[in-house]
Formats: C-alpha cells, sequence, structure tokens
C-alpha cells in the first residue's frame, strides 16, 4: 500500500510540473555562440530554431515556394526556393523570407549577418517534396562595427531591419566598386551598427536607377560626444545585381528619408 502511496504521489507531482512548463522553460534544440568578427554555419530542419549568443533565436518555418531546376531535368534558370524563417527576441517577433537564388539571401539583424546558403533536399521530377522533409542551411557571421560593410540587397518586406537613428553624411564618392562615405553622429558609450541596404526594385529610367537607404542602430547610446567617422561600403553585390548594364543611378537616402547631396549617383558597372 505505501509503494502505491508513493507511485500515485510522483505521477501527481510530475502531472503537476508538467502542466506549469512556460516558454521559458522549453530549450531550443539548437544554440551557437559566436564571437565577434566570427561565423559559422547552422543546419536546421523544418520547425527547428537556433539560439545565437543567449541574444535571439532563429526558426525554419518552411518553404512557401520552390521552383528549383529538378537534378535530373536540363533548366533554362536555376529556379529559387522561397525559405520563411522567423527571428524572435523577448517580445519582438517577426517573419521574413530569404531566397536561395533570388533577392534578397542576406538579411542583417543588428550587427548578425544572416545568409541562406543551403535548401535540401534537392528536387527531383515527379517527386514531391514535403515541408517536413526539407532543411536548410545558414552562414551566421558575428559582424561588429566594422569601417568597411557590404551592401545587402533587400525587398520591401524587409524595412523593419533599417533602424533610422540619427546620422549626418558629410560625403559620399564612388571609386570602382566601393562607396566612401564620411558620417558623424551623437555617442560615444555605446556600438553604433551602420550600413546601407538597396532595394531590389529598379526604376525604369535612362540609365536605370536604384534605391539605398542608410541604417544607423545607435545602440541607446545616451553619450554626447560628436563623432565623426569615415566608412567604406562593397558594391559589388549590387554590381552583380545590375549584370547586364553599363551604368546606373544610385539614390542614396539617409536616415531620415531624405536624399543626401549629390544623389542620384552614377555607378559604372564596368
Amino acid at each position: 500500500m505505501k509503494q502505491i502511496t508513493q507511485i500515485l504521489f510522483l505521477f501527481l507531482l510530475l502531472l503537476f510540473s508538467s502542466s506549469c512548463i512556460t516558454e521559458s522553460d522549453l530549450k531550443f534544440e539548437k544554440s551557437v555562440s559566436l564571437k565577434k568578427d566570427d561565423s559559422t554555419t547552422v543546419s536546421l530542419k523544418y520547425n527547428e530554431s537556433t539560439l545565437i549568443n543567449d541574444e535571439f533565436s532563429i526558426s525554419f518555418e518552411g518553404i512557401k515556394n520552390d521552383s528549383r531546376c529538378p537534378i535530373d531535368v536540363n533548366c533554362v534558370w536555376a529556379g529559387n526556393a522561397e525559405v520563411v524563417l522567423k527571428i524572435s527576441k523577448h517580445n519582438f517577433e517577426k517573419i521574413f523570407i530569404l531566397n536561395s537564388f533570388l533577392y534578397p539571401k542576406t538579411i542583417v539583424f543588428n550587427q548578425y549577418e544572416i545568409e541562406l546558403t543551403k535548401v535540401l533536399p534537392l528536387p527531383k521530377s515527379n517527386v514531391q517534396i514535403k515541408q517536413s522533409e526539407y532543411s536548410i542551411q545558414l552562414k551566421i557571421y558575428y559582424n561588429t562595427n566594422k569601417d568597411f560593410r557590404k551592401i545587402h540587397l533587400i525587398d520591401s518586406t524587409l524595412d523593419w531591419i533599417i533602424s533610422k537613428d540619427y546620422l549626418k553624411i558629410n560625403s559620399v564618392s564612388i571609386e570602382k566598386n566601393l562607396l566612401d562615405v564620411s558620417l558623424s553622429y551623437s555617442g560615444g558609450c555605446q556600438e553604433h551598427f551602420i550600413d546601407i541596404f538597396a532595394y531590389t526594385s529598379i526604376a525604369k529610367s535612362n540609365p536605370p536607377q536604384l534605391t539605398l537607404q542608410f541604417s544607423h542602430n545607435a545602440n541607446n547610446d545616451m553619450c554626447e560626444a560628436y563623432i565623426t567617422r569615415k566608412m567604406r561600403f562593397d558594391l559589388s553585390t549590387i554590381k552583380n545585381y545590375l549584370a547586364g548594364y553599363n551604368s546606373f543611378y544610385l539614390n542614396i537616402y539617409s536616415t531620415d528619408g531624405k536624399l543626401i547631396n549629390g544623389s542620384p549617383f552614377l555607378f559604372k558597372t564596368n
């Protein structure tokens, strides 16, 4: 009788404990620790998540569309898979799409650059891939506040990644595939994350036009030192995207939504 009572007590204790599990008690299936200026590769199955430096999580929500060329067929183009991802941080949560072939392939979330590098399995003709069979590979860069940055292509659905803290653009010039910028801001006590994003939409004119947007995350810096620095931005991604055009106009906007002096800038791609 005593043994039965003990078993019943343990059962009730287990039942009570399981009913009290909260979201904070759940453990992510994978976690990643990155040092500054480091990178790593993460593989996720459908519905899996990874926790990055105990700061935020990335979840693989599924495939929206998959038009990739089957490996047993000769196609005119490679096709594209639209990968649905979710970023979660505290009370913040956002769904977005990265592409296997088209743009955007990369997202920048604060100081982290997240790039889609692989979608598996590879498609075959007459074979329907189930959502549960998909897996993806992400390259994650812990990009700190470097003075040399890439310019990333985004579409309008990724506007939320652009931070619009005050930023004064003193001068901009283009030399080959580099955009040289002198800029200023207030701060001095925190790292400031400054990027430029280029929108994938192309305005038809002669030559055509592309819109670029500065992003500045001041990291809640309340200090009042006035800092001026020079940064260089790599235009190679834009050059590859604009392959087939000899020249382009770049309309560059500051964080206040205004065109910077000198816009549009002529960018020769060859």
